[in-house]
């Protein structure tokens, strides 16, 4: 592991909102979709066979998490086996 790191980024979340009823003015709780800066958990990797890559993790539901590598580097690491 070559970098561990911690940034704030936006991200999808889920929130919720008090809403009323117009017709009887009743209130009730609404979840929509929106976006929010969250903590987001980086690591660079670099490994062997497939070369470098980096992983990043949302430490906030829906939890989130995305692997990213290098595709000319691991094309290269196969042709060279």
């Amino acid at each position: 592991m070559l970098f561990v790191g911690k940034a704030q980024e936006k991200a999808p979340v889920f929130r919720t909102q008090r809403r009323k009823n117009p017709n009887s003015g009743a209130s009730h709780v609404w979840s929509h979709r929106s976006t929010a800066m969250m903590n987001q958990l980086h690591s660079m990797v670099l490994y062997r066979d497939v070369g470098p890559f980096f992983v990043k993790f949302c430490s906030c539901p829906p939890y989130k998490a995305k692997l990213c590598m290098n595709g000319p580097e691991y094309a290269k690491l196969r042709l060279d086996w």
